[in-house]
């Protein structure tokens, strides 16, 4: 049994190598760990910016392109104020 297993339903935030962060609902998944996610939204931060959040629907990725993935607070993420906050993008972190 995968761990992945417990995320089924929920929802999740995914780190990819290549430096993305994506927040949806886990729905599917495979023997290589490749993901899906529904109600995908990507999350850019800027520096100076507020955080961009961008609408991608369903969202598959590669096993091999994550790097984390992990439940997300829900209670703690709708208290953020995006329009307010400012972060340093992520690096890639595998090329």
């Amino acid at each position: 049994m995968s761990f992945l297993e417990e995320y089924i339903n929920k929802k999740v935030i995914v780190l990819t190598n290549d430096g993305k962060t994506i927040v949806g609902d886990f729905i599917a998944f495979d023997q290589t760990s490749n993901i899906a996610l529904s109600k995908a939204i990507e999350r850019v931060y800027s520096e100076s910016k507020p955080v961009k959040e961008i609408e991608l629907g369903v969202y598959i990725t590669r096993g091999n392109n994550v790097c984390m993935v992990g439940l997300l607070n829900q209670d703690v993420d709708e208290s953020l104020n995006f329009e307010e906050t400012r972060a340093t993008p992520i690096k890639v972190i595998l090329d």
